[in-house]
């Protein structure tokens, strides 16, 4: 008798062990499920400028579980290459200051939110509410992908609204550790209406038990598809420029430039493209000059630490009170960029040539 009270024991526990991982397989495949169908619903926007081949990609979670029912955004930011990251919104048109962005860090480990409130590295801060929910930062095959879910409406912060375009703005760096930018843009995203969200991680609620000790049979439905996730934008075409040598205080910086006929970025007018790379994080500028002089001219000047693209200027005194943006309407630049890498500075934009001018023969004396 002993001997048969033992085997009723042991079988009854190799019972409950089976039966318990039925349960948990079971509750594994509802949230993978879950986590599989939160992510099909990413819609995906391909980047442009510098930022070209990173992929921004949102979702609307209405009445988000994760956030007590208040509706979220959930974003995923891909950079093909290892380093720091941030994106986020300024819906103010004064590019990447006065935005509010999330910054993710490898080297700190940190995914936070951040103001900028200037124009220099001094006066980026932590926001004061740290809000996020489901932080991520991975970085695998040369890529970083900085994932997150934030509230769409906080006190003091900027609104993000759904069903609507907002004003995004992105960045990443030249290495993991937090510095200035390499890459950086702004651009106008529409975000879908959205949809009642599901919870993204098993809940609390019991799992029923199994209605048989047959093993788990596995699901007969058809596989969820993965998620769509658009191209990355194709590389811009290499542009067959042609290099002036510098000489002076010039002589360690390049000069480049490539005449573009018929230019479609410019409703077929005659362009030029300028490459202009210095030594050193330092601000930059170039441009052209018919009396041979510094002044009067107009030039192209970048500044690394306002973090705002390049933009033309007036030239009129060596004062700085002679030194003037020019108006809006005088702001004809084609996708102007301003990067730092391998310890140069390059800016680098397209500008349209004056009709009639024959930009061949044309002998541009540059200042910088």
């Amino acid at each position: 008798h002993n001997t048969d009270l033992s085997s009723n024991s042991n079988q009854k526990e190799r019972n409950t062990m089976h039966r318990f991982t039925d349960l948990l397989l079971k509750g594994w495949l509802i949230a993978s499920f879950c986590f599989t169908f939160a992510s099909a619903a990413f819609t995906s926007v391909s980047l442009t400028g510098s930022l070209a081949g990173a992929t921004l990609e949102h979702q609307i979670n209405l009445s988000d579980p994760n956030a007590n029912g208040q509706d979220t955004i959930t974003i995923r930011y891909t950079v093909p290459q290892t380093a720091w990251v941030a994106v986020g919104v300024n819906p103010t048109g004064t590019g990447m200051v006065n935005g509010e962005v999330v910054i993710g860090k490898p080297a700190d480990n940190t995914v936070l939110k951040y103001k900028m409130t200037a124009k220099n590295g001094n006066t980026i801060s932590e926001q004061p509410n740290q809000t996020l929910i489901n932080t991520s930062l991975q970085q695998a095959s040369g890529n970083t992908i900085l994932t997150f879910t934030k509230l769409l409406v906080e006190d003091g912060e900027y609104t993000i609204t759904a069903d609507a375009s907002n004003t995004f703005i992105a960045a990443f760096g030249s290495s993991n550790n937090f510095g200035f930018h390499q890459g950086y843009g702004v651009q106008d995203v529409t975000l879908e209406a959205g949809s009642v969200a599901t919870p993204t991680t098993p809940t609390d609620a019991p799992v029923a038990a199994p209605t048989t000790e047959a093993p788990f049979a596995a699901p007969t439905d058809a596989p969820v598809p993965a998620p769509t996730v658009a191209p990355p934008a194709p590389a811009p075409a290499v542009l067959d420029f042609e290099e002036v040598a510098l000489t002076g205080l010039l002589s360690e910086a390049t000069f480049r430039y490539h005449v573009n006929r018929n230019d479609v970025n410019a409703d077929g007018a005659d362009t030029i493209t300028i490459e202009f790379t210095c030594p050193g994080n330092v601000w930059v500028g170039s441009g052209v000059s018919q009396y041979g002089a510094m002044i009067p001219a107009k030039a192209v000047t970048g500044f690394p630490e306002f973090g705002t693209p390049p933009s033309r200027i007036s030239l009129q005194d060596r004062a700085a009170e002679g030194v003037t943006v020019l108006p809006e309407d005088e702001q004809t630049l084609i996708d102007p960029q301003l990067s730092f890498a391998n310890d140069r500075t390059t800016l680098l934009y397209t500008q349209p040539l004056h009709s009639g001018a024959n930009a061949e023969d044309d002998v541009f004396r540059i200042r910088a």
